[in-house]
Formats: C-alpha cells, structure tokens, sequence
C-alpha cells in the first residue's frame, strides 16, 4: 500500500445504519454511530516535520492521533474504532518490529478494537510476523483483535503446511487469536468487522 502524504490518517465517518425499516427508511430510535478508521500509520509514532508555504510545520505522530481519539470519544463514548492494515514499516521503529511490535501494542494501548494484515506486516517474511505476534502477547498488554478473512497457507499432500517460516506464522497466528471476523455490538446494532488483505500483497512487500 502507497503511503499518503500525512502518514496517519484519520476519516471520521458518522453513519446511520438501516435496522429493518421498509423501505430503505431510516429507524429513527437509533443512534448514529461513530466509526474512527485509520490505515498506513507505517510506525510513524513520532511527529515529523514538512515545509508548508516557506514554514516548517510539525505533523503526525501518534500523541496527536490519540488526542483526536479522545476527544471524539467525548462526544461518542460508544464508538467503533478500526485500523485496515500497513501499521508497521516506515521508519526507524520497523527495526524493532520483531522484537517489540510498537505499532500493534500501541493501537491496543489507544482502544483499538481490530486490525488487519497489510502487505507490509510481512517485509520481514513470515518468520518475522510470527516473532512480532509472540512478542507482543508476551506483553501481556491489552492488543486489538486482528481479523483477516482470507489468508491461506500452502499444505502439502497430508494436509501439512509447507514450510517451518510458515507453520511459525499460523501457530503464532492461532496464539494471538487472529480470526476471519468479529461481530461489535453497538447501540442495538450488530457491526461484522473483517480484514482482506489484496491479490498483490505478496509481490509488494
């Protein structure tokens, strides 16, 4: 995935869902829901600076994303809180993205209710996914859920996933509790969550 010229993105969405109303008529007993969704974050934790106008500007950073967080769960306590993938890789952090995960333990740390895998959780190759999940729930820290939907190892003819880098990955993947979806119970409404990761995400990590 392309990383966008702010580096944390944050689109606030406020959505009313249709619960059973004919007609395609909103219920109007329900309450909008708030989902805050961010993608690429790519380890950007600290602020950086850019040249704006002939002015040096401070952006990013994930003290600022927090802040944003926390005031709209003011407004909206109840709100859905989402990451699609590509958290890590990025910046200097990456180096230690087998050893301590920052990025994953982070978004736990934020109230982050699910991720994904983005093509770039694999550039360490899938011995190093594996090494950042078993670091982090060694954390014994609160994480957010990952969900991704379709990711299929190869088996051999038993039945037996090929390779040891990827067997590490799916018991690893089995340990943190990575699963196809999750289902969020919001204000009378039933939410379902999942993770696709792209046909291209091999070739670009």
């Amino acid at each position: 995935m392309r990383k966008l010229a702010g580096a944390v993105v944050l689109l606030l969405m406020s959505l009313v869902l249709l619960a059973g109303a004919p007609y395609g008529i909103a219920d109007t007993d329900h309450e909008a829901i708030t989902i805050l969704f961010t993608h690429d974050l790519h380890d950007n934790l600290l602020p950086y600076t850019v040249e704006e106008n002939g002015q040096t500007v401070e952006q990013g950073g994930y003290a600022r994303l927090q802040t944003v967080i926390n005031q709209e769960r003011t407004e909206d306590p109840d709100l859905i809180l989402v990451d699609a993938g590509d958290y890590s890789m990025g910046t200097l952090f990456q180096t230690i993205f087998s050893q301590d995960a920052p990025g994953l333990r982070l978004l736990g740390q934020m109230g982050y209710e699910a991720t994904t895998l983005g093509n770039h959780e694999f550039d360490f190759r899938p011995e190093g996914l594996a090494l950042s999940l078993m670091a982090v729930i060694e954390s014994g820290e609160r994480l957010p859920q990952i969900v991704a939907a379709n990711l299929q190892f190869p088996t051999d003819e038993e039945g037996k996933i090929v390779g040891e880098d990827l067997q590490a990955l799916q018991k690893a993947m089995h340990a943190y509790g990575v699963q196809d979806y999750i289902i969020l119970d919001r204000k009378g409404y039933k939410i379902g969550v999942f993770g696709i990761i792209g046909n291209n995400a091999v070739s670009n990590a």
